[in-house]
């Protein structure tokens, strides 16, 4: 994976991150000033010497001798396909000379780019998107491929970061003077995009599970320095993440997308610094939803956001939220008459809550086939997601949609160990708890 710069009217297309042999680069936020962008770029480790030959002769199957059409266990590993620079073979070396980001396509092919110290792991850096300034190293880490700088302070003292692995993310306060850290507290898993600074920088805005089943928008005041000077909880629902939390270009107006048993609801809100009765939001605006499920939101223009939706009845689409307040379909999401596969239109599910056999509750969606009473008996395929800390959401499902056609129920359900329904519903299948969550297939069948 790389990370390419190209300018709003096609041309300047160059590579800013991963064009190296076997790195791979992530994107992060922008500068406001435009003069820098975030980068992270994925270093492997060194590999391993391969083991040592081994005599397998007489051993049974499973001890490591190659079975009747199938290869040995022992052997080494070889990288396929691995990237090359620009104009060369895939995986050769740079050219000599070139101690640079190979450049690709458009004006400036050609180009080179200041090469950073790369060292093995993660490191996140700016780069500048023209070229002539080297990379600027903001943060590195070892152990989980997470690092990522989520916002930088309009004047450029302070840095948002991500880190850490599943159920144990982190956000990091960096001054970007000294890399000193000045604050390192828990956030929610899922999307990447944990928050960003008020406009002075004086609060960093977090969707966060610090202490909390559930993930919330909290408030953090900051001293000159970035170290915090206490912090609040801005917005909360029982029962409920906060999923998504993306601010318009103004750093005022928040967009909140909640978890409701996988469902979405949409508020926006007017932030502002913590104040003596401790208010920090205004009134939330609830913002009427085309689609079941948000899946993504992103400034758009100096005021504006997008957000990708996915329901149940039309395939994913992208939407422009006018005026904070209603939804406007963009150019770029599927029309109705061509949003699914033809035959009988998809079925929208309801949600059932079954309680395994220990009294957890469960959930799931269920889709009845058309045509088919709701008291009807009928055949039934039950779709475990993967994960297993991921939940089922209700969007359209062409593989549902093809099993309804054939006069097949499917119900969908979130077992434990899925995400959407709280931090220890998310641990329940740890260690011997995995059993437990088979039973729960079980229980679902029953």
């Amino acid at each position: 994976q790389r990370v390419l710069c190209v300018r709003p009217d096609g041309t300047g297309r160059h590579v800013l991150a991963g064009a190296e042999p076997g790195t791979s680069a992530y994107l992060g936020c922008w500068a406001h000033d435009g003069s820098a962008v975030a980068v992270t770029v994925a270093v492997p480790t060194a590999p391993a010497a391969p083991p040592a030959a081994q005599d397998t002769a007489g051993l049974p199957d499973d001890a490591g001798a190659p079975a009747a059409g199938r290869p040995g266990r022992e052997g080494g590993a070889v990288l396929l396909g691995a990237p090359g620079v620009t104009g060369g073979e895939r995986g050769a070396a740079p050219p000599a000379g070139t101690d640079g980001i190979a450049a690709s396509g458009g004006p400036g092919h050609g180009r080179t780019y200041p090469r950073a110290d790369f060292g093995d792991g993660l490191s996140a850096y700016l780069i500048d998107p023209d070229g002539p300034a080297a990379p600027v190293l903001l943060a590195s880490e070892s152990d989980a491929a997470t690092l990522r700088v989520c916002d930088l302070s309009r004047d450029g003292r302070l840095a948002l970061l991500r880190r850490g692995p599943r159920g144990r993310r982190e956000a990091v306060v960096v001054r970007t003077a000294d890399l000193a850290t000045t604050w390192v507290v828990p956030v929610a898993d899922g999307d990447p995009w944990i928050g960003r600074f008020s406009p002075r920088a004086d609060t960093v805005w977090l969707r966060s599970d610090a202490g909390r089943e559930f993930a919330a928008l909290t408030a953090a005041s900051l001293d000159g320095g970035g170290r915090p000077q206490g912090w609040t909880v801005a917005a909360e629902r029982e029962g409920r993440d906060l999923e998504l939390l993306r601010f318009a270009r103004d750093g005022r107006t928040a967009v909140l997308a909640w978890n409701v048993r996988g469902a979405s609801d949409l508020e926006v809100v007017d932030t502002f610094p913590p104040g003596a009765d401790g208010a920090v939001t205004g009134p939330p605006r609830s913002v009427p939803l085309p689609h079941e499920v948000v899946t993504r939101i992103a400034p758009a223009g100096r005021a504006g956001l997008v957000l990708a939706l996915s329901g149940s009845q039309r395939r994913p689409g992208v939407w422009w939220l006018s005026g904070g307040v209603s939804l406007l379909r963009t150019p770029w999401s599927s029309r109705d008459e061509d949003a699914v596969p033809p035959g009988p239109p998809p079925v929208r599910p309801v949600a059932l809550r079954p309680t395994a056999r220990d009294g957890l509750p469960l959930s799931g969606w269920y889709y009845r086939a058309p045509g088919r009473g709701p008291a009807e008996p009928a055949p039934c395929v039950i779709h475990l997601h993967g994960g297993p800390e991921e939940q089922e959401r209700p969007v359209f499902n062409p593989l549902y949609h093809e099993i309804l056609r054939r006069g097949l129920d499917v119900f969908a359900p979130d077992i434990r160990g899925s995400s959407g329904h709280g931090r220890s519903f998310v641990d329940a299948d740890l260690g011997t708890g995995r059993f437990a969550a088979l039973d729960d297939v079980a229980d679902c069948a029953g």
